[in-house]
Order: structure tokens, then C-alpha cells, then sequence
């Protein structure tokens, strides 16, 4: 149990996102959405709904009551611009990535 920090259900948490820049690509430059998640209950966030932090980094306030209690993680949907694509737009999807406490610390963010 040392490697979680605890919040309670029915909070709002505040979930940095982040992105290496691709090329001229930035967060600010492209759409996305962000899904946060616990144990299969999954929540969505587009960039409409977050809060720009820099270019690159963004803030998505997530309700827990919402993703349910557990180890809460993350996954980014980015829809790049692309020639080549049928639609003009490829989408990249990130890893999934635990979404880690704000102290400072290495521990990823539960929800009791």
C-alpha cells in the first residue's frame, strides 16, 4: 500500500495531461480526448473540457463518482493531421498510464 495515494469517492480530481511534442504537433495544436478509468467505468474528456496548463500540458478535472473506486488510470486520443489519411487525420492512442498523486510523489492516485 505504499505505492498509492488515496482520495475519496465523489471527488474531483484534477488529472494532468501531458504530450512529448510530435513534430510541429503540440496539445494546443491538435484535438483530442482524454478517458480516465478505474475498473471499467470510463470517462472521457475533450479538450473543450480541460484546462490549458502550457502547450503541451493541459488539466482534466475528473468526477470519481463517476470512474468508480480503484487505481485510477488514463489514455490519450490525439487526431494528428495527416495527408495521407483518408480523412485527413490519424489518430494516435497513447498507452494506458496511471494517473499519479500531485504531491510529488511516485504514487499512483486511488479512489476509496
Amino acid at each position: 500500500m505504499d505505492k498509492i495515494n488515496t482520495t475519496g469517492y465523489g471527488t474531483e480530481v484534477a488529472a494532468c495531461v501531458t504530450m512529448q511534442p510530435n513534430g510541429e504537433h503540440t496539445l494546443a495544436s491538435v484535438e483530442w480526448q482524454c478517458e480516465f478509468w478505474t475498473t471499467g467505468r470510463r470517462v472521457r474528456i475533450n479538450k473543450a473540457d480541460a484546462f490549458e496548463d502550457s502547450e503541451n500540458s493541459y488539466i482534466c478535472y475528473v468526477d470519481s463518482s463517476k470512474t468508480g473506486r480503484g487505481a485510477l488510470w488514463g489514455q490519450l486520443f490525439v487526431r494528428i493531421p495527416d495527408s495521407q489519411a483518408a480523412d485527413g487525420f490519424r489518430e494516435e492512442v497513447s498507452t494506458p498510464f496511471p494517473i499519479m498523486a500531485a504531491d510529488g510523489s511516485d504514487k499512483q492516485l486511488y479512489i476509496v
